[in-house]
C-alpha cells in the first residue's frame, strides 16, 4: 500500500481521495478552504465538493508541510491556473524520493504543458521528483461513486508508469500506464 498526499480536495481530488482510501492506501488530504478543512474534520464528509461521500481515514490539513510529511505520491489535483504557485509553495518541503502526480489540464504561461512547468521549476529548485500526468475522461462524482473508470498515467519513465498504475489501480479505477506525457495531455 503507497502513502498518497491529494493536494486540492475539489471534485477530482476528493473522489480520488475517496477511491484510495478504500483500497486501503494511506491518503492525506490538502486545502485552503477552512469550510472543506472543517466539513471533513467533523464529518468526514466534503460538504462544499462531493456531500454525502464518505472519507472515513482520511488526514485533512492546511498545512502543505504536514500533508507531504512521510508520503510517497504527491498528487497535485489542482486547477490548472493555481498549480504552479501551490507547486512553488510546496518545493522546499518535497524529500528526493516523493512522485508528483499532475491531473491539471491546459498550458501554462509561456506554451509549455503544465507539466513542463512543472520539471522545470524543480530543476531550477535542484530537485529530480519524478513527474507524472493522469489523464482521461474522469467524472469526479462518478469516480466517488465507484463507477468504473479508466484514465491513463504517463511519464517519460516508462517503468515508473506501469509502477504507478499498479499502485493506484483499484477494482473501480483503473490506470493505463504509458510514455509519452506531453500526448496525454
Amino acid at each position: 500500500m503507497a502513502t498518497i498526499a491529494v493536494l486540492g480536495l475539489g471534485n477530482f481530488g476528493t473522489a480520488l481521495a475517496r477511491t484510495w482510501l478504500n483500497a486501503g492506501h494511506t491518503v492525506s488530504g490538502w486545502t485552503v478552504e477552512q469550510e472543506v478543512f472543517d466539513s471533513i474534520s467533523t464529518r468526514n464528509i466534503n460538504e462544499k465538493y462531493l456531500a454525502g461521500v464518505e472519507l472515513d481515514g482520511l488526514r485533512v490539513t492546511m498545512s502543505l508541510a504536514e500533508a507531504l510529511e512521510g508520503m510517497d505520491i504527491v498528487v497535485l489535483a489542482l486547477p490548472s491556473g493555481v498549480v504552479l504557485q501551490v507547486v512553488d509553495d510546496a518545493i522546499d518541503h518535497l524529500a528526493p524520493n516523493q512522485v508528483l502526480i499532475d491531473l491539471a489540464k491546459g498550458l501554462a504561461p509561456g506554451d509549455q504543458m503544465i507539466s513542463e512547468a512543472i520539471n522545470d521549476k524543480l530543476a531550477r529548485a535542484g530537485k529530480s521528483n519524478p513527474l507524472a500526468v493522469v489523464m482521461g475522461p474522469t467524472i469526479a462524482p462518478e469516480v466517488a461513486r465507484g463507477a468504473t473508470t479508466l484514465a491513463m498515467i504517463a511519464s517519460e519513465n516508462e517503468t515508473l508508469a506501469a509502477s504507478l498504475a499498479a499502485t493506484l489501480t483499484t477494482p473501480t479505477f483503473r490506470l493505463e500506464p504509458g510514455d509519452d506525457p506531453r500526448g496525454a495531455e
